[in-house]
């Protein structure tokens, strides 16, 4: 083991920039790659347990800790493909490539920046993948490489400016130039996209789209991905996927399901308030959700639903509805405060209510049937 790699293992809970500061201390020491990679395995212990439990397995700079996906995401898309060979065209930090392999006989792992290249080889050289590493443009090498069973694309999602982009046409590279060349090099298609990104305009320039995952995890959605299959079109599916802890909640619809729904408009609030999880609103399944568990939807545009039954396995949040006192009991108490398609936002109905953030129960600003209405609550789910 080298000076540095002993360091690395000495230090590795210890704070980062108390050992920058202490530098000259350790003349025989690469100190910037050894902070770099302590720094990495602190901030991805988490996010990446497999990972970190891989001995020698070496980090790139932040910006790359922060893009890669979390290994929840990972594993789940590594379930979405199966075959004889993969292109990553989007290689990065390798996550995404390492559990995609699992899968495959063999994988290419293509990258422009040599710095990850140099990362990629040496980390897979540590697991037994089959994967072959490419440091090259990804659309030079797309329009050379021989034809896959499946190509994975990430494409950067931020300006020449550094701003966050959504749209497909604005992200690099752009997946609408190159569609009808990646028809030709692969029968299956899989792009990880922004989780602002508007499925039905992204979908129009995706004719091949069998399937939409949106993928939340622990309630907030990180990514949405479309799979393409060539060259037969099929009833679209689209899989709204909260990553829980300790399992997952999916709701699955065809598109056709949510045009044809028709679901119940309610005229008054029953025991219970349901509020759909993050992706399966992202995944516009709202009168599909309300026509399935049998619920009443407040409104053609307030996406809460109410009961009388109690669904325990419902795929988002469940509130108890409770008395409302007057208006003037309610100050200087505290709420959790939640508004859907209310007139005030959340900031100035708490200000205008005087009341403070916190407490055990919530006040819920909505409509039900076109009208606003304030609604107390406890969350039991």
């Amino acid at each position: 083991m080298t000076a540095t790699e002993l360091f690395i293992e000495q230090h590795a809970g210890d704070d980062i920039t108390r050992l920058a500061l202490q530098r000259n201390r350790y003349p025989g020491v690469d100190i910037d790659f050894a902070l770099r990679q302590i720094e990495g395995r602190q901030r991805t212990k988490d996010k990446l347990p497999t990972i970190s439990h891989i001995a020698g397995w070496q980090y790139p700079q932040r910006l790359g800790l922060e893009q890669c996906s979390s290994e929840p995401a990972a594993r789940y898309k590594s379930a979405l493909l199966q075959g004889d060979t993969l292109t990553d065209l989007t290689g990065g930090f390798g996550i995404d490539t390492f559990f995609l392999s699992e899968r495959f006989r063999l994988t290419h792992y293509v990258e422009r920046q040599t710095a990850l290249c140099d990362i990629a080889r040496h980390n897979f050289a540590l697991t037994n993948r089959s994967v072959e590493v490419h440091n090259m443009d990804s659309v030079d090498y797309l329009a050379a490489m021989p034809k896959v069973d499946c190509i994975y694309l990430d494409p950067a999602r931020r300006s020449a400016s550094g701003n966050k982009v959504f749209r497909l046409e604005d992200c690099e590279p752009d997946v609408t130039a190159l569609y009808t060349l990646l028809r030709q090099k692969c029968d299956t298609l899989l792009l990880k996209l922004s989780p602002m990104l508007d499925i039905a305009a992204a979908l129009q320039a995706l004719p091949h789209a069998a399937e939409v995952h949106v993928l939340s995890v622990k309630g907030e959605v990180k990514e949405t991905l479309v799979l393409c299959r060539f060259p037969d079109t099929v009833p679209l599916r689209i899989c709204a996927v909260n990553l829980l802890h300790d399992g997952q909640q999916t709701f699955s619809f065809l598109s056709d399901e949510e045009k044809n729904a028709v679901p119940t408009y309610a005229k008054e609030l029953c025991t219970y308030l349901y509020e759909p999880n993050l992706a399966i609103l992202k995944a516009g399944a709202f009168r599909t959700v309300a026509v399935r568990f049998g619920l009443w939807k407040l409104g053609v545009n307030t996406h809460l639903y109410t009961a009388d039954r109690l669904l325990p396995d419902f795929p988002g949040r469940i509130f108890r509805l409770l008395p409302l006192p007057d208006k003037k009991a309610l100050r200087c108490q505290a709420f959790h405060v939640i508004t859907r398609n209310y007139p005030q936002a959340t900031d100035v109905l708490r200000r205008q209510l005087k009341i403070h953030e916190g407490g055990d129960n919530y006040l819920i600003g909505t409509r039900i049937a076109d009208r606003p209405v304030l609604l107390m609550a406890e969350r039991i789910s």
